[in-house]
């Protein structure tokens, strides 16, 4: 590792000799003949010259490094990293703060800057990015914040830069696409203070905001946030309690088992299979709470526990779901025993290759052209349809048309989706900004605010 960072920082030559102590190991286990000194050469035994650079410390080196799987050699004697993070690291060792500025839109180089906040001062990168125009996806503020997590603590901007990421994640009229990637932002910069965005967000009126509140105060798995998640396994949202539940099942504490145990036993049902999920990560309490739930005379019960059976990967578990599935008096439990069982033994027999399909094939837009009384025989008559079904369409239609316009990748109508922007309704001003999303990754490149 250090011969690497001397060769990546450029204070040693490739060709150099490793210091006494760091000599490189031989690749084949076999006697070497001496190198004669750097810069000379000696003759072969057919008389030809040999590069002692090329054939000894350099040659070791690469074969060394192949042969344990640090390196890939491709044609034209290239090499990679087989790991994608030493690579990352190593990089940033060659980076200055001058250098950052004009990498920073380089996808491939922003593991590398992350890194590079270890050892290189980002405050005037930082203070720019937070004054610049945000694009679409605030990409702007969300992309530093893998930047914390290896910024030492101290650093000026750190604060500021939660603040921003908190707003992001909580102010008001903000599209839901932006709320989760900024929690999901502050998550990724593994810095405690990021507890007190997570605490606001979940007493907002926004169920969106609350849910992600749920799930930030989960992953970061501090004690002082099961106080915030225990009201809301009683929310007036399912998704809200779902996510109280899964927080808590990842804090842990003592408090917070005893409120899984108590949704488990009386919760909607949804809860229910949530907590019996939560404990199958449980093994020294969960495990006992999904046994005896296999076991309850509560049908309910009874049928969540098999949910969090599925989970456990136990003989014991795989009994507990036959029997249920042969002698459970009530058929919805034996359904779902049915199911897991099946899934154990076969898997799911899923296809991930899938692609979108032809826009005139798409259901919805047939039967919406229908009741309009159009048909729909040609790609770009269906194109025609979907964006009249944008702009006519109730607003469940419209929101299928933004959304099918961006997975589609209809970049030529990307107007029309800024258009639907200004709609009246969350969900399609939702939907379109999301849709735009997907357009933006197609085309790598960042497309205009949204404001």
């Amino acid at each position: 590792m250090a011969r690497l960072q001397a060769l990546a920082l450029g204070t040693t030559e490739v060709g150099d000799a490793p210091p006494d102590g760091d000599a490189i190991p031989e690749p084949e286990l076999e006697a070497k003949p001496a190198a004669p000194p750097k810069g000379k050469r000696g003759k072969g035994k057919e008389g030809e010259a040999e590069d002692d650079t090329e054939t000894t410390v350099q040659g070791r080196l690469l074969t060394t490094l192949k042969r344990n799987g640090v390196l890939f050699h491709w044609k034209g004697n290239r090499y990679t990293f087989r790991s994608p993070i030493i690579a990352a690291y190593l990089a940033s060792l060659t980076l200055k703060p001058e250098d950052i500025p004009a990498k920073l839109n380089a996808t491939a180089w922003q593991p590398a800057i992350a890194y590079s906040a270890l050892h290189v001062k980002l405050d005037r990168v930082v203070a720019e990015r937070m004054k610049a125009a945000p694009d679409l996806l605030n990409d702007n503020l969300i992309d530093m914040a893998r930047w914390l997590a290896y910024a030492p603590p101290d650093v000026q901007w750190r604060g500021a830069l939660i603040k921003q990421l908190g707003t992001l994640l909580t102010q008001p009229n903000q599209y839901p696409l932006i709320r989760e990637r900024a929690a999901a932002a502050l998550i990724d910069g593994r810095d405690r203070n990021t507890l007190v965005a997570f605490r606001r967000a979940v007493r907002k009126a926004d169920p969106v905001t609350r849910r992600l509140g749920c799930l930030g105060l989960g992953a970061l798995a501090e004690p002082e946030g099961q106080k915030d998640l225990l009201p809301l396994l009683n929310d007036q949202e399912e998704d809200v309690q779902l996510a109280a539940g899964m927080g808590l099942g990842a804090i842990g504490t003592e408090d917070a088992l005893s409120a899984m145990v108590e949704a488990f036993v009386a919760g909607s049902e949804p809860l229910r299979r949530a907590m019996a999920e939560a404990f199958a990560a449980l093994p020294n309490d969960g495990y006992e709470m999904i046994y005896e739930g296999a076991n309850s005379d509560d049908m309910l019960l009874r049928r969540a526990s098999i949910f969090g059976l599925r989970r456990i990967r136990t003989t014991w578990a795989l009994i507990a779901i036959y029997r249920a599935f042969l002698e459970d008096e009530q058929w919805y439990v034996r359904s779902a025993a049915q199911e897991a069982f099946q899934e154990i033994q076969y898997g799911k027999v899923t296809n991930p290759t899938v692609g979108y399909p032809k826009p005139e094939t798409i259901e919805w837009l047939q039967d919406w052209a229908a009741e309009k009384g159009e048909q729909i025989q040609t790609t770009d008559a269906a194109i025609q349809m979907m964006l009249r079904a944008l702009q006519e369409g109730e607003p469940g239609i419209k929101q299928l048309a933004a959304l099918d316009l961006g997975q589609l990748g209809m970049v030529t109508n990307i107007k029309s989706l800024y258009v639907a922007l200004r709609d009246g309704r969350d969900e399609v001003r939702a939907a379109a900004h999301r849709s735009l999303a997907y357009l933006q990754q197609m085309l790598g490149e960042k497309l205009p605010s949204a404001v």
